[in-house]
Formats: C-alpha cells, structure tokens, sequence
C-alpha cells in the first residue's frame, strides 16, 4: 500500500480524499510545531484529538495505551510523525473491525 494512501476509515471522514487531506494536514500541523518534544506520539494524539470531532477522551486516552511505534531517530519529523499516524490508523482500523463483529 502506498504510503499515501490511507489504509483504512477514520471517524467521520467518508472519502478518501478526505480522510488523505485529515491525515496530510495532521502532519503538517506537528511539522510545523517547533517545539522539541521528546514525546512525538503525544503530540500527534494532541493535534488528532483537537481535528477529530468524532474521537472522545475516552478513545484518545485507548489510543495512547495501545500505541507501540517503533520511530527511526534518523529520519525526518514528517517520516516520525508519518509513522505514528499510520499506527494509530491501523489501531482505528482494529476498532472498526471489532464493532462490525
């Protein structure tokens, strides 16, 4: 799948393009921060809690628990990022698949 191209249906947004202009504009949002923080992930859950109106406390403090990202301390703040919102996607993705059960 390319990296691009999101894998899976993100609360609230119905089409693709959509959910590719949530996820593009996330990243931007943490790129654009110029604050180190040695807690990227947190940052990340930050900016999809105030973008999402769909995702409750609830769901962003589940979210934290079940993220496990493995970041590459040498590639770029958007590639980090890139990668944690590909993981949270996927833990989304999860949910979805448990609710349809």
């Amino acid at each position: 799948m390319s990296q691009n191209q999101p894998h899976c249906n993100w609360p609230g947004v119905s089409t693709s393009n959509q959910q590719r202009t949530f996820v593009e504009s996330v990243i931007a949002i943490v790129c654009d921060q110029r604050v180190a923080t040695a807690d990227l992930e947190a940052l990340v859950l930050r900016t999809i809690a105030r973008q999402s109106a769909n995702l409750t406390t609830p769901d962003i403090l589940e979210l934290r628990a079940q993220l496990d990202v493995d970041i590459d301390e040498q590639a770029s703040r958007r590639q980090q990022t890139r990668a944690i919102v590909d993981a949270i996607m996927k833990i989304v993705e999860m949910w979805g698949h448990r609710e349809a059960v």
